[in-house]
């Protein structure tokens, strides 16, 4: 793939098909999975990622988030967190519980 081919094949991964995580307990095995892998940790906000993530330093990443999505969205379910594939997932999205239903 060309580097201008990328962004288009990226952004067209990213409007496509994913698997909403609607229970805690399948956002915890969702976790063990991506902790287990390579991943690119984006954060609005953060600079674009250059490096990929792995073992201590992604798993810190990821139970930050996880803390921070259990605080802010005090629900008995998920529903805030989504991936292309749930057993076998490439890219993942976690929507801002504090923006939920916001449109500008």
């Amino acid at each position: 793939m060309t580097d201008s081919a990328a962004p288009a094949a990226f952004h067209a991964r990213l409007k496509g098909r994913f698997a909403g995580v609607m229970q805690w307990q399948q956002l915890d095995e969702l976790w063990v999975r991506v902790k287990q892998g390579v991943w690119y940790f984006y954060q609005l906000g953060e600079m674009l990622p250059t490096i990929a993530l792995r073992g201590d330093e992604l798993a810190r990443r990821i139970d930050a988030l996880n803390e921070l999505l259990r605080q802010e969205h005090d629900y008995n379910y998920c529903g805030i967190v989504y991936a292309d594939d749930v057993e076998n997932p490439t890219l993942i999205k976690v929507y801002d519980p504090n923006n939920m239903g916001v449109f500008l």
